[in-house]
């Protein structure tokens, strides 16, 4: 008579998730045993306002980084902004190839890569590296939660998978970031 109970709880568990409101969301992270997820039979969409809003992100960090890399004094400087463009070039790849067989088309909001580019236009030397710098943070503080909330969040699971990836050197980013703003007397 005890089994009863526990099948009809795992029967409900089981038809609970079924009806989560994302089709077979809960196959997206199904371990086959084999230590990789297993293919969802209904993939879920991406999420446009995410995807777009990480590539503007992205986009913004390399112009950003175009500048500094010719205005920017201060080795460290350079140096982060010779690696914000690697990164984030790399990252934008891999979030292109994720939305690979998707509806959704990357969107850049350039009128926000403009705006950032304007607030550093009439800076040099020591006062533009301060300035980069406390942009690089502040940027990476909102990419690091978007970034984590989606890794840690539902929705699509190539999406997922690359939020996952990035985030680790999305937090070194950051690290760095605020260690050079240490360095250079900013707070």
């Amino acid at each position: 008579m005890k089994r009863l109970p526990l099948t009809f709880m795992l029967l409900a568990a089981v038809s609970l998730g079924a009806c989560s409101g994302e089709p077979d969301a809960y196959m997206a992270g199904a371990d086959d045993g084999a230590g990789a997820a297993a293919p969802a039979t209904t993939t879920v969409a991406p999420d446009p306002a995410f995807v777009n809003d990480v590539a503007t992100a992205g986009d913004k960090e390399i112009e950003m980084a175009r500048i500094a890399q010719q205005r920017a004094v201060a080795p460290d400087v350079q140096g982060f902004a010779d690696r914000m463009i690697r990164d984030h070039q790399q990252a934008s790849e891999e979030l292109r190839q994720a939305l690979t067989g998707t509806s959704v088309v990357l969107t850049v909001d350039t009128d926000a890569i403009q705006t950032a580019g304007h607030t550093l236009a009439d800076l040099s030397g020591a006062e533009f590296d301060r300035a980069y710098m406390d942009m690089m943070v502040t940027d990476h503080e909102r990419a690091v939660a978007l970034v984590e909330a989606k890794a840690n969040g539902s929705g699509n699971a190539a999406v997922k998978q690359w939020a996952a990836k990035v985030l680790p050197t999305l937090k070194e980013h950051l690290q760095q970031a605020k260690a050079i703003r240490e360095s250079l007397g900013g707070s």
